[in-house]
């Protein structure tokens, strides 16, 4: 999986690949600095699912990988959304 960043008026900027991950979901914040990492599977046709839950902490010049706590139930294909509180 490749996590790509958006450049106003530049386009696509490749960041960072997150290997042996497959249909797992994204959600971005606004400032555009975080990125988590929610589920996905170890390959295009495993039915194994993944519990893990990261967030990268994208800065200019770095990545930060932090794990969160899993979720209650592993799974692919599925929805989410970032919600600022």
């Amino acid at each position: 999986m490749k996590l790509l960043t958006l450049i106003p008026k530049q386009g696509w900027r490749h960041i960072l690949d997150i290997k042996d991950l497959y249909m797992a979901k994204i959600a971005s914040n606004p400032e555009g600095n975080k990125v988590f990492v929610i589920g996905g599977a170890k390959d295009a046709k495993s039915k194994v699912t993944a519990d893990n839950v990261n967030v990268y902490h994208i800065d200019v010049n770095t990545i930060r990988q932090e794990t969160l706590s899993s979720m209650i139930d592993a799974r692919a294909s599925f929805g989410c959304l970032y919600i600022p509180k």
